[in-house]
């Protein structure tokens, strides 16, 4: 943006203070080097999306394609990839609620149009969360001071806001694979899904693997009753390429008395076998079996289900 001799660099005093802020953000970041001019208007952006409506993901991504074209970002026309009008990021496997402008300043905090909208402070904020992120280089990027933002030498590509979430899932894997504990939780009936989760769940939260048995088994049972994202639920998310057109993606399918009887089933075996009113939370062993609640695992030597004389109780 080119200012005239007399222009004020500022606004007056009585002005607005967010007519202010954006003026003087347009004056920091005027926006002149963009590598896709052809989609700076907003109008041409959105046509992107309107042009191949039938492609865009609409149902799976919170966001509107109105949400996206704000932010920068123009369709690509293949599954949910989209690039930015100035720098050209690139951006693909969105999750259902993700913010455009957050993933936006996650991945390419230098993009000048990024900084114009939305001001240093909001991308400083971002970038701070995700100090160790590798990201992709732009052609056009903007020097900022802040110490946090870390670019990588590659050249930009589409990249995968959910490639963390995916590694932390391979190495879940790993762990369990090679760890002592698996075995002997398999043993006590427990799934390799409930296992996978709870290491997922460790990894997550301490950043290492688990370091007694009892702690294995206490995270399962706190994790059966719990509602988090386990590794099985992201990795059997359909990918937008696989998505069917079938109306039953848009419309829940009827509770029929199969899925009544199965609940039913499901509830009577999480149920205290003692009392038949609370909630089964302790595990026998040497059998492995959840059979009753804590109060009731003290009153009986056997257990109720096997018969098996109990050595000890988790």
């Amino acid at each position: 943006m080119l200012l005239h001799q007399n222009q004020p660099l500022f606004l007056p005093p009585d002005a607005d203070d967010s007519s202010q802020q954006v003026t003087n953000l347009e004056i920091m970041f005027p926006c002149s080097n963009p590598v896709n001019p052809h989609m700076q208007n907003l109008q041409s952006r959105l046509s992107t999306f309107h042009e191949r409506s039938n492609m865009w993901p609409q149902r799976h991504i919170a966001a509107t394609p109105t949400d996206m074209s704000q932010a920068g970002l123009y369709y690509l026309g293949t599954r949910d990839r989209v690039k930015c009008w100035y720098c050209n990021g690139g951006l693909q496997n969105w999750d259902r609620y993700d913010n455009p402008w957050f993933e936006h300043a996650k991945w390419f905090p230098q993009c000048e149009f990024l900084l114009q909208q939305k001001g240093p402070e909001f991308v400083e904020n971002v970038t701070s969360r995700f100090t160790n992120l590798n990201r992709p280089n732009i052609f056009n990027p903007v020097s900022l001071s802040a110490s946090n933002i870390k670019q990588s030498t590659s050249l930009p590509k589409i990249v995968d806001p959910k490639e963390n979430q995916r590694q932390l899932i391979q190495r879940a894997k790993e762990e369990m694979t090679k760890s002592i504990l698996t075995p002997e939780a398999i043993t006590m009936a427990f799934t390799e899904e409930e296992i996978t989760k709870a290491f997922y769940n460790q990894l997550k939260e301490c950043n290492r693997p688990f370091a007694s048995f009892s702690t294995l088994v206490n995270c399962i049972l706190n994790l059966q009753t719990e509602v988090d994202i386990t590794p099985t639920d992201i990795l059997s998310t359909p990918q937008i390429n696989q998505v069917s057109e079938a109306s039953d993606l848009t419309e829940p399918k009827p509770v029929t008395s199969t899925d009544k009887h199965v609940l039913e089933d499901l509830k009577h075996k999480q149920s205290c076998k003692g009392c038949l009113q609370s909630k089964a939370a302790a595990v026998f062993l040497p059998c492995g079996q959840l059979s009753t609640c804590v109060v009731c695992s003290t009153l009986s030597p056997i257990c109720p289900i096997c018969m098996t004389r109990v050595k000890e109780r988790i």
